[in-house]
């Protein structure tokens, strides 16, 4: 039951944006030698993958993301894998190469609709605005409003939409959206 009650904590602290109360749950879990471990190992590695991601230790992502990609081949979230994929090649500015994982999170059946889906969307936009090439990252931008039913990242989406009109000369557009976002 121990083992449980880690797995269960170390979630409610993620959960809440309390990452270093959850890792001490994540590493008891990961440390548990009993079968009701099992079903939790490559989430728990995921959640250590995903809070290191937060905190920008890049390296330590790869690592994680190495051993999950090792033990857990058929993993139903590699979608969420080839998303912070994306992160680590986005914080390196490989651009070209954080798309292609973005897209392959955006492609995989288990993830096409999910959250995950939609922030990589987003992320696709945003490499497009680092190179200064607003024509597609408005495009990036407006799929996420046409494709994924997440308020928060539409309204984000639109609002960077928004600002390639106006890097655009197109400022008509970019109050239209705007003026959308407040209403």
């Amino acid at each position: 039951v121990a083992t449980s009650a880690h797995f269960w904590l170390a979630e409610a602290h993620f959960q809440l944006k309390e990452y270093d109360e959850a890792i001490p749950h994540l590493v008891a879990v990961g440390k548990a030698q009993d079968r009701e471990a099992e079903p939790w190992q490559a989430i728990v590695l995921l959640r250590l993958a995903q809070i290191k991601a937060i905190q920008r230790s890049w390296e330590e992502v790869d690592q994680i993301l190495s051993r999950l990609q090792d033990r857990f081949r058929d993993f139903e979230r590699s979608y969420e894998i080839r998303y912070l994929e994306g992160q680590r090649l986005v914080a390196a500015a490989h651009f070209d190469e954080s798309r292609t994982s973005f897209q392959e999170a955006i492609d995989d059946p288990r993830g096409q609709f999910t959250e995950t889906a939609a922030k990589a969307q987003w992320m696709i936009g945003e490499t497009y605005l680092h190179q200064n090439a607003a024509e597609q990252a408005l495009r990036a931008y407006l799929k996420v409003d046409m494709l994924y039913d997440y308020p928060e990242w539409r309204a984000a989406a639109l609002l960077q939409a928004g600002k390639c009109y106006e890097r655009l000369g197109k400022i008509p557009n970019a109050r239209k959206l705007y003026e959308r976002i407040t209403t």
